[in-house]
């Protein structure tokens, strides 16, 4: 049994030892690629990726996909994101996903995309529960179902996914997939346009220019449009004319300035 013990340790020490390496040489890859040198990440990625390495596969699919480093061929891409995927790895099941959900390097495929998504997306990958959301609210793939749309898309949400919280935002304020609540769009609007999501900006705009789920208040109204028109949003200058013409020269002023303390302090007072 003491020989039994032994090997086995002797064994994972191997394998420990191995991973290190593995682990070692692909650092190395992803420094090089940080830095500009791709020719050199695929010379440290190609063998862990013959190896099966997940993690390498993926990293050397998406330098086929992109051209960088290799020529371009986004079948050999896809092709080496499937490898991966295979294997269960969310990240390359994501890329393989998109290039379905695209028809770039593979057919078009809407219901291996969604396939996709969905095995990423059970692992928590984030953007692929953002994705299958939207086959959902769309039907693509997949039979068309706002109640699934709002289950992908409340879990994308709490780990801070933006589009999604303004997607939750959406879908409270209309009703759709969930009871109407204009107090709980505001406060996943509020979430992603405090990270930065110009269309967010302009919805909490709308709601404190009417009064829907908080109390009517013109400044912090124009506060958002004008944050969402630095953000680049066309529409938000449209509510800061509208929302403008009820105040104040010195209202407006000061609005402004508040908007720029709230993006200055990282949203920290725009409220």
């Amino acid at each position: 049994m003491r020989h039994v013990l032994r090997a086995m340790v002797l064994l994972s020490f191997v394998l420990l030892s191995w991973t290190a390496a593995i682990a070692q040489d692909f650092d190395r890859g992803m420094t090089s690629a940080q830095n500009g040198d791709f020719a050199t990440a695929v010379q440290e990625w190609r063998p862990l990726a013959d190896q099966g390495d997940a993690q390498a596969l993926t990293s050397l699919g998406f330098l086929y996909e992109y051209g960088l480093g290799v020529a371009q061929n986004e079948t050999e891409a896809a092709e080496l994101y499937r490898m991966a995927a295979d294997q269960g790895y969310a990240d390359a099941q994501f890329n393989l996903a998109a290039m379905y959900d695209d028809a770039r390097g593979v057919a078009l495929d809407d219901s291996a995309a969604a396939n996709l998504y969905e095995l990423a997306a059970e692992q928590g990958h984030i953007s692929s529960q953002y994705n299958l959301g939207l086959m959902y609210k769309w039907g693509e793939g997949v039979e068309q179902s706002d109640t699934e749309t709002f289950k992908w898309h409340q879990l994308a949400a709490v780990q801070g996914h933006a589009a999604a919280q303004a997607s939750l935002g959406s879908m409270y304020d209309k009703g759709k997939g969930v009871v109407q609540d204009y107090s709980e769009a505001l406060v996943w609007y509020r979430l992603a346009a405090e990270r930065g999501h110009a269309p967010s900006q302009v919805y909490l705009g709308d709601m404190y220019a009417t009064g829907l789920g908080v109390e009517q208040n013109n400044s912090l109204a124009y506060i958002w449009y004008h944050i969402s028109v630095a953000s680049g949003s066309i529409d938000g200058s449209g509510g800061r004319k509208r929302i403008a013409d009820r105040m104040t020269p010195d209202e407006i002023s000061s609005a402004q300035a508040m908007a720029r303390n709230c993006v200055k302090t990282n949203y920290e007072i725009c409220r």
